[in-house]
């Protein structure tokens, strides 16, 4: 993340995928943000939307039909719980 995003994105990559690596079922943007502004104090959806798009593209984040968001691979997704310490 430190490499690819800049010191503004990065916050809200690593919460984002905190988040979404915790969520027991993919998130419609709206609750995904509610849980997101718990860990990082914001109110700007465009920049959340900006990193959620940079997040898609680099293959961390995949949105479903429904736009609902969730990781794109649970191997990964679970691989980053047991880096950050996040629990099973």
């Amino acid at each position: 993340i430190g490499t690819y995003y800049t010191p503004d994105e990065q916050p809200f990559a690593l919460a984002l995928l905190d988040v979404l690596a915790t969520a027991e079922r993919p998130l419609a943007f709206v609750d995904l943000f509610d849980l997101l502004k718990a860990r990082l104090v914001t109110e700007d959806q465009e920049q959340t939307r900006h990193v959620l798009t940079q997040l898609q593209r680099d293959h961390y984040v995949l949105q479903l039909t429904d736009g609902a968001l969730r990781f794109r691979f649970p191997v990964i997704q679970r691989s980053w719980r047991l880096q950050r310490g996040l629990g099973q």
